[in-house]
């Protein structure tokens, strides 16, 4: 049988809390090329868990390339930063503080690495 990756995410989302921090670290691992699978799993897993953000969101959060999904997938990365800062409830302002300086310390790395990249491109156009 055929199951679709939507009924899978949501089932993953759901179970999120249930998996060890290892079996988590092993899903990280696994999509480390592809962030937006699992920047998925945790919007699945808040929506699912009446927008609370459980632990284990929490732990993939923090350790989930977030600059590596901003340059994949800028509409993925507001959508899941717009439901972390505006919809979730029950985060207590420290929780809140931490997805700020998240959110703000990716948008500085994906600068960085937009600006790296910008002068690396104009030096090498300028190679005759």
């Amino acid at each position: 049988a055929v199951v679709s990756t939507q009924s899978t995410g949501h089932y993953m989302g759901e179970n999120m809390d249930a998996l060890t921090h290892k079996q988590l670290e092993l899903m990280i691992a696994v999509t480390s090329d592809d962030p937006g699978i699992l920047a998925r799993l945790i919007i699945s897993a808040i929506e699912c868990n009446e927008m609370q953000l459980s632990n284990g969101c929490k732990y993939v959060l923090e350790r989930l390339d977030l600059t590596l999904l901003l340059r994949h997938d800028r509409d993925l990365y507001n959508y899941l930063f717009d439901i972390l800062l505006e919809k979730v409830v029950g985060l207590t302002i420290k929780e809140f503080k931490q997805l700020v300086r998240l959110n703000r310390s990716t948008l500085d790395a994906y600068m960085g690495y937009f600006m790296k990249n910008k002068s690396s491109s104009a030096q090498g156009s300028n190679v005759k």
